[in-house]
């Protein structure tokens, strides 16, 4: 089976991830902050809100900076990083070449994404589906509507057209596919974000049932949830994510929680609440699971 050199990879994407990551990042960035804090013998809740900005404009005749004209570039590079991705895992340069094997769902998925076969396939058809849009972006026929921000192939296989929305679900799911290949794992969170995203892009994937994420959409700020974590008889731990779940939905309806837990030698796990619900048994604290890490 096909393998990526990730070296190579990120190199070759290096520019597109940095410029994405910064317009349509797959968790969007909060400045604003949440922490429930149920150490000791009583809870309590700190809201930090976002700090107020001010904008300030010239008046010079022309129109005020818009993000949306920027999006056909953004789909450009977010449709350049899956063309890599494909390019590697097929061995072909033509992008006709790539583009059947997709649409025949004949590409085999990179590690994370070989286990989440029927997310890959979506991943696939979207990449099939959205070359022509891709050509009429290189060869500077697309066309783009300023008002809405909607693309439109044209030629004789333009594809569907993309609308605003749809752009941007379309960069930060390609953003959140190559993040996990460079990382070797895609964790509970990054995988919801990706099946919305995939949601939002369902006609273009076609005949593919959507499917159907466990946890909300992030659009807002990820609650910080500080715990007490006892030590087993044998020195490890126990973390009961619906337990936990619970605790912190008592002070903020959220499916997303940040996770301190503070053990009696003063030492602090991190980890996101979502993928502890996977783990089942007692963790050593000598071999910690991927999600897990100290602070």
């Amino acid at each position: 089976m096909p393998s990526v050199d990730l070296k190579a990879l990120a190199a070759e994407t290096a520019f597109e991830r940095l410029a994405l990551e910064e317009i349509y990042p797959l968790i969007p960035r909060v400045e604003a902050s949440s922490t429930i804090d149920t150490r000791g013998e009583r809870e309590s809740l700190s809201v930090t809100p976002a700090p107020a900005t001010i904008i300030v404009s010239v008046v010079d005749g022309t129109r005020p900076a818009d993000l949306r004209v920027l999006q056909p570039l953004c789909f450009g590079a977010a449709w350049k990083i899956l063309d890599l991705i494909f390019e590697k895992m097929t061995g072909e340069r033509w992008i006709v070449e790539k583009e059947a094997k997709a649409r025949a769902l004949g590409v085999p998925a990179p590690a994370p994404w070989d286990g989440h076969q029927a997310v890959w396939e979506r991943i696939a058809m979207t990449y099939a589906n959205t070359v022509g849009l891709r050509h009429s972006l290189v060869h500077r026929e697309l066309s783009f509507d300023s008002q809405t921000g909607e693309i439109c192939g044209t030629g004789r296989s333009p594809g569907l057209p993309m609308s605003a929305d749809e752009i941007e679900s379309f960069c930060r799911m390609s953003l959140g596919v190559v993040d996990a290949i460079l990382l070797s794992k895609v964790g509970n969170r990054a995988l919801v974000q990706v099946l919305w995203m995939l949601r939002a892009l369902g006609r273009h994937h076609c005949y593919l049932a959507p499917l159907t994420p466990t946890a909300s959409l992030i659009t807002s700020v990820i609650p910080k949830l500080k715990i007490d974590l006892d030590l087993t008889s044998t020195g490890g731990v126990r973390i009961d994510a619906l337990a936990l779940l619970a605790r912190g939905r008592r002070n903020m309806q959220s499916d997303h929680f940040d996770v301190e837990a503070s053990l009696p030698d003063g030492r602090v796990l991190a980890f996101e609440l979502e993928d502890a619900a996977d783990h089942r048994g007692e963790i050593s604290l000598t071999a910690l699971p991927s999600w897990l890490s100290w602070r």
